[in-house]
């Protein structure tokens, strides 16, 4: 006889998520700054782990001090950006192609009793505009 363990049913308003912008932010949608309580960061810093060889797993990680490794999180209205230039030149990602946005899914977990978040690179290739 089969014995059922149920999945819960989450509602998700929309995915969190950092879109990189074409003038080198980085901005977190509105879903992302509920996840993560933006409201209570100064800064943050990203990070690969070392067990991971090869690897492309960024994570976020809260900081509650500045310093060489860590990004200003600023505020426009409701939103919240970082000045991603030095990030995205590290990790390779050309923002000022037109023909695609990078975006990264926001996954909140746990390590060792600290959330962190974890950030999953796509790329959604933009759609040649018809000529008018």
């Amino acid at each position: 006889m089969l014995e059922f363990e149920y999945f819960k049913c989450k509602e998700i308003e929309r995915n969190a998520k950092l879109t990189v912008h074409k003038n080198g932010k980085a901005g977190f949608s509105e879903a992302a700054n509920k996840l993560m309580n933006l409201d209570e960061w100064k800064w943050c810093a990203f990070a690969r782990d070392k067990n991971e060889t090869g690897s492309k797993n960024i994570y976020i990680v809260k900081m509650t001090e500045q310093n060489d490794c860590t990004f200003s999180l600023n505020k426009s209205g409701n939103y919240y950006y970082i000045k991603a230039l030095s990030l995205l030149n590290d990790l390779g990602i050309d923002y000022s192609d037109e023909s695609k946005r990078v975006i990264f899914d926001i996954t909140a977990i746990d390590n060792n009793g600290q959330t962190v978040y974890k950030l999953t690179k796509r790329e959604i290739k933009k759609r040649n505009k018809k000529a008018e």
